[in-house]
């Protein structure tokens, strides 16, 4: 089998059919799939027997959660692709998505392939949204492509954490060792640090997308306290890694650079979907405490510019002169 496809469903059966349906119709024929449901409160089963006679489909409830990092565990244990894509099961993918994908990672003997991003809405815009787009095939070692992902090297090629628009080789994952974290929201950080790290070949995929639909109380468009407890979760595991594998010292600049922009989309999150102004502060205060345990004040001014910590005090002031 060259595809295994990895399909996660958490509550959202209602928009399975069309993730499916954009499955079905692949130019590409030799893959086959795997439908993850989390411990949903009803089952997709119904929906995915529709496809049975099509696909070479296969359904697995997990009866307790384990988050969608664990439910793409067991679909990998119980996969037999050469490349592993997975997908949420709100999303969908171009008709050519897996031809183009799988023909790209096999003619380039990739380790992990970039396909574009496009965002979706329930109202359409007149112009796509691209998170991600590739005009041509670009090789990247993993390395070279983690600081991009940084924003430490800017290539003009943009480089998500993101695992659902990739597709990857199975060696990489198995040899190294890698699994997603289990249990927690922002799974795929943790599991970006380790792929890239490994010094893989990596190519982005031109003119293919991934469509990543926005919905109203995913986990982006919502927000509990579990955000910001999962988010202390997730980068204690990073750093830690990085000083069980003596990289720390080499990359704790990107450790920063990574979590600062995770903690600005939980801050975006707070100014959204907070209803008073006392409700923004109890969540600021709350995420200070993370902060406190993530953050080491002396360590943090060593990898940032002065004119770096004096933006986050005063993003407002352009002039510094004193007049």
């Amino acid at each position: 089998m060259k595809v295994s496809v990895i399909i996660i469903v958490k509550d959202t059966r209602e928009y399975l059919p069309k993730c499916l349906d954009s499955i079905r119709n692949q130019s590409l024929r030799d893959f086959e799939v795997l439908v993850i449901d989390d411990a949903s409160a009803v089952k997709s089963e119904d929906i995915v027997a529709r496809y049975q006679e099509t696909l070479d489909i296969t359904y697995c409830y997990l009866p307790s959660s384990r988050g969608p990092g664990g439910a793409r565990n067991y679909g990998l244990q119980h996969s037999s692709g050469e490349y592993l894509c997975f997908l949420d099961s709100d999303d969908w993918v171009d008709l050519d998505y897996l031809r183009k994908a799988e023909s790209s990672m096999s003619q380039h003997q990739a380790d992990i392939g970039m396909c574009g991003l496009v965002r979706n809405y329930d109202i359409e815009s007149y112009q796509p949204l691209y998170k991600c787009r590739y005009d041509t095939t670009h090789t990247i070692d993993g390395i070279t492509a983690f600081r991009m992902l940084a924003g430490q090297y800017d290539y003009h090629v943009v480089v998500s954490p993101s695992p659902v628009n990739k597709l990857y080789r199975r060696s990489l994952l198995e040899q190294n060792g890698i699994l997603f974290l289990e249990h927690v929201f922002y799974e795929d950080v943790l599991f970006a640090f380790q792929t890239l790290l490994t010094g893989c070949k990596v190519i982005t995929i031109p003119d293919v997308y991934y469509h990543h639909y926005r919905r109203a109380g995913s986990i982006v468009q919502s927000l509990t306290k579990r955000h910001f407890d999962d988010f202390e979760t997730v980068f204690t595991e990073v750093k830690a890694f990085l000083i069980r594998q003596g990289l720390y010292e080499e990359f704790g600049f990107h450790y920063y650079k990574i979590l600062e922009r995770f903690y600005s989309l939980l801050i975006r999150q707070v100014f959204q979907f907070s209803k008073s102004e006392r409700e923004k502060k109890d969540w600021m205060k709350y995420s200070f405490q993370s902060l406190k345990k993530l953050v080491v004040a002396e360590e943090y001014m060593e990898y940032f510019s002065a004119e770096d910590i004096r933006r986050h005090i005063q993003p407002f002031l352009e002039d510094t002169s004193l007049r």
